[in-house]
């Protein structure tokens, strides 16, 4: 069993590289929108949307599965890794081209789709990345089930740089045949394969191997459910590309301004308000393995683990409610030089709380095994979302995005606990986890003040640091002062299992 030490250090490598990759990717967003305006970053969301939901349905929840199966097979020594990754490969490539088969011979039918005849170029462009897609993500699965959070984390990060260097020679013109809209693209398509042949020399280098192709119901059948959860939210990306600015436009909008409004949206408020996934996240990626390795019959390790990772999305949560409620117009001020998307921010930031509860709970549930449970749970939550989405848009526009994404991850999120709960017994003190919502309110009240006593009176950047920084240093304290996440009680039956492991050793 991974000792308290390992614990930490794994999910400090991998919030590092996914802080630092994330950076890169949302300044790459600021240089996007303010190089090229919020109507080609709604254009180029929209062409993204459609490929994440090709993406999704190219057997996408093969990776959590094999990096599972690999960290179960590793404790009776790893005979079995090769041929995993093998069959992994062979159907995730197989998966990807009846998509590109049915996809290309119709594509001229798909402008009459999209409400901007501009993406549908991108798509065509950006589609054969999911050939490099899918043996990325195999091979990278291979080092998340190993446990080398390092090469894992790495590899995401260098997609990310490898992704901005290509697309800025594509896109600022270097290459005279290509316009900026379709460089967007064309950087997409080569620094997916790029990254896809590094990261399949260092699979090499770290000496994996391949086997023969068996035991393919065995990986198959539990990747459906996750597959299937992961096309729901391709669906709801791609639903939402499309029938939003449809929307828009038959509310009165024009059709720049409703593709504009698109991009303010999912270019600069979502990418901020999903920030704090990517500490939610790197929490998520280490405890898919370690709950792998963990006894079905040990309730107490498994209700530690599950307690600790949800105490910490509410803190993570309610840090960025603090920062975000009293500041979202500060922020995108100054960073994209937009105020509509710091007021929607703003507006719509209490949903980081199901957000990040969802994340958590989802990924558990999956290393559990209980991809079916976890797959149902998330359909009803996307039926929400989907049903509010197109019902809601006549009465508040652009805000029932946010609206039906938020009821679908609460009701998501309820299922989930309550699945979780029925197989170790979860939040065995409410009243700390209410407390852990109940303290930013105050701090929110007290960003607000200093915000009112510092914008104008010093530069924007240091004013958004000191009225957002104080408050969130204040709430962690408080997390400690009311021992709101015990870090004892989350790591105790970790040490005690390591020391027993110890001790057999020594006999």
């Amino acid at each position: 069993m991974t000792n308290k030490k390992s614990i930490f250090k794994s999910v400090a490598v991998v919030t590092a590289f996914s802080v630092a990759t994330r950076l890169f990717a949302f300044l790459f967003k600021v240089f996007v929108s303010r190089q090229f305006g919020a109507s080609v970053v709604g254009v180029y969301q929209m062409a993204l949307s459609f490929y994440f939901f090709a993406s999704a349905v190219a057997l996408s929840g093969l990776p959590t599965v094999i990096s599972r199966k690999i960290a179960e097979d590793e404790k009776t020594g790893g005979e079995n890794v090769p041929s995993l990754i093998s069959t992994a490969l062979v159907l995730s490539l197989s998966s990807v081209l009846p998509i590109l088969s049915v996809i290309y011979p119709v594509a001229f039918l798909l402008p009459s789709v999209f409400a901007d005849e501009r993406v549908l170029p991108l798509v065509v462009i950006m589609l054969p990345a999911l050939l490099s897609t899918s043996i990325y993500n195999v091979i990278r699965s291979w080092f998340w089930g190993k446990r080398s959070f390092l090469a894992f984390s790495f590899t995401e990060m260098l997609e990310e740089v490898l992704r901005i260097t290509f697309t800025l020679i594509f896109s600022l013109g270097l290459i005279a045949a290509v316009t900026p809209l379709k460089g967007l693209a064309v950087g997409f398509l080569v620094s997916d394969i790029a990254c896809a042949v590094v990261l399949f020399i260092l699979f090499l280098i770290k000496k994996g191997k391949f086997g023969s192709i068996k035991d393919v119901p065995a990986v198959l059948k539990p990747s459906l459910p996750i597959t299937a959860m992961r096309v729901f939210g391709g669906v709801i990306g791609a639903f939402t590309a499309i029938v939003i600015p449809v929307l828009l436009i038959k509310y009165g909008m024009e059709k720049s301004d409703a593709s504009a409004t698109f991009g303010r949206v999912t270019g600069m408020a979502m990418p901020l308000l999903m920030a704090p996934t990517t500490l939610t996240g790197a929490l998520s990626v280490v405890l898919i393995p370690e709950i792998a390795t963990i006894k079905h019959d040990d309730k107490s390790a498994m209700s530690a683990r599950i307690d600790g990772s949800m105490n910490f999305a509410i803190i993570i949560a309610a840090l960025f409610t603090i920062l975000y409620i009293p500041l979202g117009k500060e922020i995108t001020s100054f960073v994209f030089k937009d105020e509509f998307s710091g007021v929607y921010l703003s507006n719509v930031a209490l949903m980081l709380y199901p957000l990040g509860l969802n994340q958590i709970s989802t990924s558990i549930l999956n290393s559990m095994g209980l991809e079916k449970k976890s797959f149902f749970n998330y359909a009803v939550g996307a039926a929400i979302l989907m049903i509010l989405t197109l019902a809601l848009p006549k009465y508040v526009g652009i805000y029932a995005v946010a609206i039906g994404g938020a009821a679908g991850s609460v009701v998501t999120s309820f299922l989930n606990l309550n699945a979780l709960n029925k197989k170790a017994r979860i939040l065995d003190n409410p009243k700390k986890t209410a407390l852990a919502i109940l303290l930013s309110f105050p701090l929110v009240a007290l960003t607000c003040l200093l915000k009112n006593l510092l914008f104008f009176k010093i530069p924007p950047f240091f004013a958004i640091a000191i009225s957002g920084g104080i408050p969130m240093i204040l709430y962690l304290a408080a997390c400690v002062a009311f021992r709101i996440f015990d870090v004892t009680r989350f790591y105790k039956t970790t040490r005690k299992k390591s020391l027993k492991k110890r001790d057999k050793s020594k006999k």
